[in-house]
């Protein structure tokens, strides 16, 4: 019995070999989008040819993973010459929309970018993937973990309506978690308190990290601390410490409102090891530069502490050597040794300079009125150079000052094609708004209500030229203005213009005085970011209304009233690498002035008025800023005579004191009217803060004053005023618009508030 059934399924074998089995029809079953064509294109098994099941299962596989259906069935039949597949499919609804909801840490925009980055697509008129679904929420639980809501919860809400879904992910934030406590264990040779301070990302619950949000629990944040952790103890010197796997204890701890919240306690095992020295350091691979200047620049020492984030500064260093000499792909890799027993590190640096680089093509893209050669003249690279790194980001710096254009993105630098050698620079810019026409009207703290026609171009033909012209009237003093200047005459780094000028305006409790004029102005550059300006100033000064008690206590100030002209040049030197003359940001300013008057260049009035400014802008954490200004003066009389009172120095106002009314502080007589002075010093300090679009939040503090002929200058006496401003940019003036809430210590006339609201446009400095 046994050899008859093998020797039918021999003969059944032989049988199938010989003649398979053909598929004589495919039918499909159900579909109503998706046609029948699209199916069979998936497929491999087709009409006419030879059934294989292994086919068949791989063509279930390739129609499942399509995501078009939610449920698929392939059956055989036996046909009239062969086989028959029928393909039962159920298709998936199609999405009509995807919707997002009750989410204020976490932007649809945030979800959609991390959808895409992680390859998952879900939109609307896509088909409907219960999987997808899935992994949606799974990024948005991310999300999530990352702004430390770690009881964050999303539910999703699918609307099926004839073959149709609507998709809801209605997101519970819950509430923040913050780090009550950070412990550390098995440290012995490293404090707590130091090892806290090292994990910069995450930090115990204060008000500082509190303000930060650095208290802030989240998975991601505990292990770039972790990583923070470990690279402050290299710099200690200890090579094989070893941070164990931290605990998360949940605590209940009072927070800075000292209500009882709940927490998380954070337990960090360390063992530390042994504290190396460094040992010796070999330099291996350099040709170009010698191994004692590289080595002078690790700034290293033999026998000291080892300390990895000193030899990643140096190496930074050294590459920012390389690229200076055009050596772009230089690359220096460090390789450690370590010897156990006499606890020393012997330091490897193999140096990989591979070939010097030169500037191939250099082009911009966005600029549609502005010149290409307004950008390319102000970089300090040309086609052909040796791409000088350091001079290339000293270029775009220059750029941006020019306050013409912005950059979209960071400028894309690539290989060329034919030449590995030539690195091609091309940059994408943003015009800023150049021109203007006004009619505006407001209230000035200054000039009080005013009405204002102007109009102004910052790049008038496109090539930089500056043209202005203002006609404005208000209730204390008018202002007639025509001026223009060309940035670079005779295609070279000099800046000549020209204002005209008729103004009046009526100084509060003072006098009032009429200006009418001409200013020539010239300025070029020495080098790089070191200017050179130099103004001539020929104009008519009329004063009149003088405030009687200051007349009745200074009889001699007669002699300033009426018409006088002053005739006066104003040679100044800067150094300005600060990024933006609109809304800076980073950079620094250190200016000295000197305005002559009189004598040789004939006029009334003979004096002389040396001006020092200094300014630093720093950009800190999130866009942050930090700014300080400081700036003093002094003016002398000549031929001995003396200062005329509106030439002496006053303070008060948006650009000194911030908090006072104008030409409020300063020396007074017997009386308490104001009488200027002769010196001066002037400090100003702003955190500005991103609130969101154009709008920030600027705490600052000012202080200085205005100390009277012959007086010594005295630091303890002094006005003050801190408090916040609403800074508010808008592109189309090219200027901030202010309120200014102040508190001032100390009042200048009695009667005054401690307190200050104002209204102001520009920028203080």
């Amino acid at each position: 019995m046994k050899k008859l059934f093998l020797a039918f399924f021999i003969f059944s074998s032989a049988i199938s070999l010989l003649f398979p089995e053909i598929i004589e029809r495919i039918e499909v079953i159900g579909n109503k989008r998706v046609g029948k064509d699209t199916i069979l294109f998936y497929m491999k098994s087709r009409e006419g040819e030879e059934f294989n099941e292994e086919i068949v299962s791989s063509d279930f596989k390739t129609l499942w993973s399509t995501g078009f259906f939610s449920d698929i069935r392939i059956e055989k039949e036996n046909g009239d010459s062969g086989c028959i597949l029928k393909i039962y499919v159920e298709e998936n609804p199609v999405v009509k929309s995807v919707e997002y909801k009750k989410s204020k840490s976490i932007k649809e925009e945030d979800i959609k970018n991390k959808l895409k980055e992680k390859n998952i697509s879900l939109l609307p008129y896509s088909y409907f993937s219960p999987y997808k679904i899935m992994k949606v929420e799974e990024v948005i639980k991310e999300l999530l973990q990352s702004k430390g809501l770690v009881n964050g919860k999303v539910n999703t809400k699918i609307k099926k309506d004839k073959g149709e879904v609507e998709i809801t992910f209605e997101i519970d934030e819950g509430s923040k978690i913050r780090v009550g406590e950070i412990v550390f264990e098995g440290n012995k040779k490293v404090s707590s308190g130091a090892l806290r301070r090292g994990m910069k990302e995450i930090k115990k619950h204060g008000i500082i990290s509190w303000i930060t949000s650095k208290d802030v629990y989240s998975q991601e944040k505990l292990e770039k601390g972790i990583d923070k952790l470990k690279e402050y103890y290299q710099s200690k010197g200890f090579m094989e410490v070893k941070i164990g796997t931290p605990r998360v204890e949940r605590i209940k701890k009072r927070d800075i409102f000292f209500s009882k919240k709940e927490m998380v306690k954070l337990v960090i095992p360390v063992e530390e090891g042994p504290q190396y020295r460094l040992g010796s350091v070999k330099i291996i691979g350099n040709k170009v530069l010698p191994a004692r200047v590289l080595e002078s620049i690790l700034k290293m020492k033999k026998g000291y502490v080892y300390n990895v984030k000193k030899r990643n500064k140096g190496i930074e260093e050294i590459q920012k050597l390389y690229g200076e000499g055009g050596y772009f792909y230089a690359q220096i890799m460090p390789i450690e040794n370590l010897d156990p027993e006499k606890r020393l590190v012997h330091l490897e640096l193999h140096v990989q300079e591979n070939d010097q680089c030169y500037l191939g093509k250099l082009e911009f893209k966005g600029n549609t009125f502005t010149k290409d050669f307004v950008i390319r003249r102000e970089w300090l690279l040309r086609e052909g150079d040796i791409f000088n790194t350091k001079l290339f980001e000293l270029s775009l710096k220059r750029v941006k000052q020019l306050g013409l254009v912005d950059f979209e993105k960071f400028p894309e630098v690539k290989p060329d094609p034919s030449d590995h050698r030539k690195i091609n620079v091309s940059m994408e810019v943003k015009e800023l708004q150049r021109s203007s026409i006004q009619f505006t009207g407001g209230y000035s703290g200054l000039e009080g209500p005013f009405v204002a026609l102007s109009y102004q171009t910052v790049n008038f033909l496109g090539g930089g030229e500056v043209f202005d012209v203002t006609l404005q009237t208000a209730k204390r003093g008018k202002n007639y203005r025509l001026g223009f200047s060309e940035p670079y005459l005779f295609d070279l780094p000099m800046t000549v213009g020209l204002n005209i000028y008729n103004s009046s305006l009526e100084y509060p409790w003072l006098y009032t005085r009429r200006d009418k004029g001409i200013d020539f102005t010239f300025s070029t550059r020495i080098y790089r970011f070191f200017r050179f300006d130099f103004s001539y100033t020929n104009a008519f000064i009329e004063v009149k209304d003088v405030n009687e008690d200051l007349l009745w206590s200074l009889p001699w100030y007669y002699w300033s009233i009426g018409k006088q002209r002053i005739s006066s040049i104003l040679p100044t030197i800067y150094y300005s690498s600060i990024d933006s003359p609109i809304d800076p940001t980073e950079g620094s300013l250190y200016l000295i002035s000197v305005k002559y008057s009189g004598n040789f260049l004939g006029g009334d009035i003979h004096l002389w008025k040396p001006t020092f400014e200094w300014k630093h802008f720093r950009r800190i954490w999130r866009n942050h800023v930090l700014g300080f200004h400081f700036e003093g003066s002094f003016i002398k009389p000549l031929k001995g005579g003396d200062i005329p009172f509106w030439e002496r120095i006053y303070m008060g106002g948006d650009y000194t004191l911030r908090g006072f009314e104008y030409y409020t502080v300063g020396p007074r007589n017997e009386l308490g009217t104001l009488i200027g002075g002769d010196k001066s010093l002037l400090f100003n300090f702003e955190y500005q803060i991103p609130v969101g679009g154009p709008l920030k939040a600027v705490f600052f503090y000012d202080v200085g004053n205005v100390y009277a002929i012959g007086k010594r200058i005295n630091l303890r006496d002094m006005y003050s005023c801190t408090g916040i401003e609403a800074r508010i940019f808008v592109p189309q003036l090219r200027i901030p618009m202010r309120l200014i809430f102040s508190y001032n210590p100390r009042i200048a006339r009695p009667g005054d508030s401690h307190y200050a609201f104002r209204f102001a446009i520009g920028t203080t400095f």
